[in-house]
């Protein structure tokens, strides 16, 4: 709207609806007066605020009513302009009536033209400016009766000058509209009461915030609701905030919802164009019986959130969008796409679908959020950090640790589901299960996500009593960069080291050595399942490439494979190009059908062929034994390597052909190469290089080294 140009030194703002009442005139070709016109452009902008839109109103009115005489004139002004000041709307109003200041004092902020000074060929040159007359009016509270007497329908401002202690107190004033609450910048208290939703939506102790909230204390506040009519809305200590709230603490609040029919429920029901920041939560406890529901916001829609935390947040919610910092958060502008510095612990959050330990479901970028020691569960759509993710997880990332996500569909330890870029992110010591028979796409990171990168699991359970299982994701279209160390994974079908499922897509640059089990079928150390059935040469295309599965297990019924489990159908390869590459496998791999086991695909053995520059340790097990020309048909004697080789960084660079994506100077500690990019690079650990067994033949009996080793057998 600013054509990307201010005079300002800023100018940060969401994009407004804009409209103004000035340099009117009157039109008498058409037979309206200077007071019609004037009418009509305020009417305009009356219907311009009513109007079902979200994007705010900017106006400016010049001289309200300026034709009108004087008494008249500021008793209609003053409130054409009050009843605008609680809608969707920023007001700039220019008056010469000084009655108009004090009588929207309450309302809005004063200024007085005084004086600008610029530079005009070389002279400087002084001409009238604003100033803001008083910093703002404010009544001060000091006692219980102070409170008592505010006016719940004023917005006016107030500074709180000590602690309030509500206990005994009957009749309680609540459902207050507040422009400002300060303090003279000591930390007060506001405590010891309890609350009844009755029939209101709004709901609070402050039904709607405008300005400023901040130095306050929330403490021992109970809200209850027992009506089952109709459901209600923005429901908090805080109904509906519009403005600033900074460092604010809620300490042992209870939300009760035994009616089963509470919205948009939080210690802030919902918040709009607001921004929190150097907020608390200490135990908190909610349940209700409709949708978003979170432990700070209901629902957040263009609101910036950072620098919160929170401890033993407890959230039991019957619906969908539930999170322990917010139910939904929702962004229209980029300047509200962040939420940043947030730190949930000791908590449990449960609902439906759409769950997350900070947000059910978000559309924000998420830095530096860390979840530890969380319970996280819903029915689809839940994730350690958000149930249903658009974020672009960026800078510090995400990190969750020794918490528990549990559902049926789309679970995993950071976003259930997403379509945006999971960067960054790190999960340990955690468990993330599909606790139905008929689950389906969960993964340490995520049940499904369109781009992961930089990301990693340690020492964790991914585990499945369903299909479509993996150490990282479930289900992907782009992998790269990514490891999962010392996990087990495990379902009933389709589960791979790295992803459980891949039908479109790449994956590149990963590693593992997690224990990989599919309880009926179709194991593999990088991919559970590659569905390459619509494949061809432009549409649904996949590679593998720059992977290694290195000193684990890997065990199922049939389809076993140390790249992959099962494939659809036969690789695609009629235009000569290499999709699948420069992979590696050392591992045991157990399987109940010896015809369909490899240490490249499982179900196809054959196509082993078609996997370019992939390496094999020659003694990895295959059921027990060493691999050889009679139990891996089509992996040539060239294809293997021993101890002497894997510490060879020329191995690596040259046959392999991981030129610098790797790391190797980690080889002068017997460990394989680890990842070179991205911010998870300090928390590798490295895999051990194996040592050769030292081999002794029997009488009459042969060594691997010592039988002859076919070439590729082709039909």
């Amino acid at each position: 709207q600013t054509i990307y140009t201010s005079t300002s030194k800023e100018y940060n703002a969401p994009f407004y609806r804009i409209y103004s009442s000035m340099a009117l005139r009157d039109d008498l070709n058409a037979q309206n007066s200077y007071y019609i016109v004037e009418i009509k452009s305020l009417k305009r902008i009356l219907d311009a605020v009513d109007k079902d839109d979200k994007r705010p109103v900017l106006c400016f009115v010049d001289e309200v009513l300026r034709g009108t005489n004087t008494v008249e004139r500021i008793a209609a002004s003053s409130e054409i302009l009050k009843s605008l000041r609680y809608k969707n709307v920023l007001v700039f109003a220019a008056t010469h009536d000084i009655e108009l200041t004090y009588l929207l004092e309450k309302y809005y902020d004063n200024y007085q033209i005084k004086e600008i000074m610029y530079l005009k060929d070389g002279e400087e040159i002084k001409e009238k400016a604003y100033y803001l007359i008083e910093e703002i009016f404010y009544k001060e509270i000091t006692k219980y009766e102070d409170w008592q007497n505010i006016d719940k329908e004023s917005g006016e401002n107030y500074r709180l000058l000590t602690d309030l202690d509500f206990n005994g107190k009957n009749n309680i004033n609540y459902n207050l509209k507040i422009g400002r609450l300060i303090t003279e910048g000591n930390m007060h208290t506001i405590k010891n009461l309890n609350l009844n939703v009755g029939n209101s939506n709004n709901f609070g102790l402050i039904s709607t915030l405008n300005t400023k909230m901040e130095n306050i204390n929330f403490e021992n506040i109970k809200i209850i609701n027992n009506t089952t009519v109709n459901f209600r809305d923005s429901i908090g200590i805080i109904g509906i905030n519009s403005g600033i709230i900074r460092n604010v603490n809620f300490t042992n609040v209870e939300i009760i919802d035994n009616g089963n029919n509470l919205q948009n429920v939080g210690m802030i029901g919902r918040s709009y164009l607001g921004e929190l920041s150097n907020v608390q939560l200490n135990d908190i406890n909610i349940n209700a019986g409709k949708e978003n529901v979170g432990g700070l916001l209901g629902k957040s829609l263009n609101t910036k959130i950072s620098d919160i935390t929170a401890d033993n947040i407890n959230i039991n919610a019957k619906k969908n969008y539930v999170g322990g910092i917010s139910g939904v958060i929702a962004a229209e502008f980029v300047e509200y796409q962040i939420l940043r510095d947030i730190t949930i612990s000791n908590s449990t959050i449960a609902g439906n679908s759409y769950v997350g330990g900070a947000s059910g479901k978000g559309l924000n970028k998420g830095n530096n959020i860390y979840i530890n020691n969380c319970d996280v569960t819903g029915i689809s759509h839940v994730g350690g950090a958000v149930g249903d993710q658009s974020w672009n997880l960026i800078e510090n990332g995400v990190k969750v640790e020794n918490s528990k996500i549990q559902g049926k569909k789309y679970i995993g330890g950071i976003a259930g589901n997403g379509t945006g870029t999971n960067q960054n992110s790190v999960v340990i010591n955690c468990l993330i299960e599909g606790n139905y028979t008929d689950s389906m796409y969960v993964g340490g990171i995520a049940g499904y996500t369109n781009n992961t990168l930089n990301s990693t699991i340690n020492n964790s359970q991914i585990i499945s009593k369903g299909m479509y299982v993996g150490g990282i994701t479930g289900d992907n279209e782009q992998l790269n960069y990514c490891y999962a160390i010392n996990s087990y994974i495990e379902g009933y079908s389709y589960v791979g080291g790295i992803s459980g499922h891949m039908d479109a897509g790449n994956m590149g640059n990963n590693y593992t050595n997690s224990e990989v089990v599919a309880t009926e079928h179709s194991a593999g150390g990088i991919l559970g399942y590659l569905d390459n059935s619509k494949m061809d040469n432009l549409t649904n295309v996949t590679t593998i490439t720059r992977s290694y599965y290195a000193n684990g297990t890997i065990q199922s019924k049939e389809y076993v494979g140390g790249i992959v489990g099962e494939m659809a159908k036969e690789i695609y390869d009629a235009d000569g190009v290499k999709r699948y590459y420069s992979n590696y496998t050392e591992g045991n791999l157990i399987s109940e059908n010896t015809n369909t086991i490899s240490l490249g695909v499982g179900n196809m053995p054959k196509e082993n062929t078609k996997f370019i520059d992939n390496y094999y340790y020659k003694f990895s097990k295959v059921n027990g034994n060493y691999p050889t020309s009679e139990n891996e048909k089509y992996i040539p004697i060239a294809s293997y390597l021993v101890e002497q080789d894997l510490k060879q960084e020329d191995t690596y660079k040259n046959k392999l052909k991981w030129a610098n994506y790797y790391d190797y100077e980690i080889l002068s500690k017997n460990k394989y190469p680890i990842l070179k990019s991205g911010n998870i690079l300090q928390m590798q650990d490295g895999i051990n290089i194996p040592e050769d067994p030292i081999l002794e033949a029997t009488e009459g009996e042969e060594t691997p080294e010592d039988k002859e080793t076919e070439t590729i057998k082709t039909e």
